[in-house]
């Protein structure tokens, strides 16, 4: 019987762990988590991490979705931006058409055939939106017009005026993020 006990025991384990694994390891991958964090994304056509101007008073959180305020900016501060997240809710989207086109420049790699699912990101810009399909991340050209927009939300790092470094909601928040705008009042002046 002391003999068997260490055989058995091994045999449990064994098909324990067979059987606590996923039955493929291809599903694991295919859908992407309920919130995706995006990191280092600038989420459209000219956006640039540079110094900015805040538009209205805003508080500066110790990371994104924090709690605790480090900081507050006043409406006209200037404060330098270092980077960004888009934290989204994928958008489970069954594609319309194949991407890429034949003929296109758009840049999907890998392909995604129509009638397979990806999840719609979040915007880049130009029509490109950021996407996953089966564990990659890629761009695909245009949103099907009946998909929803995914809910984002973009934070960016900053350094504020008090050398202090946190995270702000970067939206509609401030001027200078669009090197494609017209200039600022100041601009040229600091630039010299």
């Amino acid at each position: 019987m002391g003999r068997r006990l260490p055989y058995l025991l091994l045999h449990v384990i064994a098909f324990w762990h067979v059987n606590a694994l996923p039955a493929s390891s291809d599903n694991v991958k295919d859908e992407p988590p309920a919130v995706y964090v995006s990191k280092g994304a600038c989420p459209f056509e000219g956006c640039v991490y540079r110094d900015w101007i805040a538009k209205r008073n805003l508080s500066v959180y110790d990371r994104p979705d924090g709690t605790e305020i480090i900081d507050h900016l006043r409406r006209g501060e200037r404060v330098h931006a270092i980077t960004g997240e888009v934290h989204c809710r994928p958008m489970r989207v069954v594609a319309t058409r194949d991407h890429p086109e034949p003929g296109s420049y758009e840049p999907t790699s890998p392909r995604i055939r129509k009638g397979q699912v990806y999840y719609l990101l979040h915007y880049m810009g130009e029509g490109q939106w950021r996407v996953w399909f089966r564990g990659t991340i890629t761009l695909i050209e245009g949103r099907p017009p009946d998909a929803p927009r995914p809910a984002a939300k973009w934070w960016a790092k900053v350094k504020t005026p008090r050398g202090k470094t946190g995270w702000v909601i970067a939206t509609d928040n401030f001027d200078g993020q669009d090197m494609l705008a017209q200039a600022r009042p100041g601009d040229l002046a600091a630039a010299m």
